[in-house]
């Protein structure tokens, strides 16, 4: 998109900069430089006057009758008409002494759908995401969407989900959008290793913690799963362990979670200087 914007500009600067140096000097050359009408075309559900609205230059400067065709005015009224997320593709177009705005507007969604979820249901994940029924689709917002329900899905322990949005053409300028999700297992903390421990044994040091490894004979819990909240509590509870033993200087250089491959678990190491 950004590329075809840029072509379609500079291909604006060319042809406006072409006719300015043809016209002829004088009265005659200013008048043919000046906007006379400006006309929308291509438009279904968006009214003219909103589109003009739109094509600001700055606040209270708009493109209108009397302005000058001046590609840079123009570059920033283009970037205005893209900006309200309304348009797929905007072209502008000079015949004679009028601009053409051709628009091709961007669809209106016609339904959202969840296919694959069973842990979390329809109502929580259309809670999360802003595309919804009658709103205007873009593929940007259908990514950060996509990224909110893998969120949603971290959030829950399931750091190996996916979730692949679809987009089904309708008619009338509509589409329905189908978000495809695989939720993947529970991940789990395969181990909790440490690094610069003198006076306490891995062992010693992971009681401390509310984070638990996990095991086959346990049940996955809040406990076994990567949460990174928990894990800087952890930290705090690492620190007050080391302080109530007279290990003042004790401090951590670094703690992390690798997610494996597979996605099935994380590996937790964390450093630490005990002084």
């Amino acid at each position: 998109m950004t590329g075809s914007r840029t072509a379609r500009t500079l291909g604006l600067m060319l042809v406006v900069g072409v006719v300015l140096v043809s016209a002829s000097p004088g009265t005659g050359e200013a008048q043919e430089n000046t906007i006379t009408e400006v006309r929308v075309e291509g438009n279904q559900r968006i009214e003219d006057s909103t589109i003009l609205s739109n094509l600001t230059v700055r606040p209270g400067q708009q493109i209108e009758p009397g302005s000058p065709f001046d590609p840079l005015l123009l570059d920033t009224a283009l970037k205005s008409l893209f900006e309200t997320g309304l348009f797929a593709d905007v072209t502008f177009v000079r015949d004679g002494t009028t601009l053409i705005v051709r628009v091709v507007e961007n669809p209106i969604v016609n339904q959202v759908v969840f296919e694959g979820n069973q842990r979390i249901d329809n109502e929580d994940l259309a809670g999360e995401i802003n595309l919804r029924q009658r709103t205007v689709f873009t593929r940007s917002r259908a990514r950060t969407d996509q990224e909110r329900l893998l969120t949603v899905y971290r959030r829950s322990g399931r750091f190996g989900a996916s979730v692949v949005p679809k987009v089904i053409l309708l008619d009338q300028n509509r589409v329905n959008v189908v978000f495809e999700i695989d939720e993947g297992p529970l991940t789990g903390i395969e181990s909790i290793n440490f690094v610069g421990n003198r006076r306490f044994s891995d062992g010693d040091l992971r009681d401390v913690m509310r984070t638990r490894e996990s095991r086959w004979w346990r049940f996955l819990s809040s406990s076994d799963r990567y949460d990174p909240d928990q894990l800087a509590f952890d930290e705090e509870l690492l620190r007050r362990h080391y302080f109530d033993r007279g290990y003042l200087r004790f401090w951590i250089l670094s703690s992390s979670a690798e997610l494996l491959p597979d996605g099935d678990a994380f590996l937790m190491p964390i450093a630490g200087e005990e002084g």
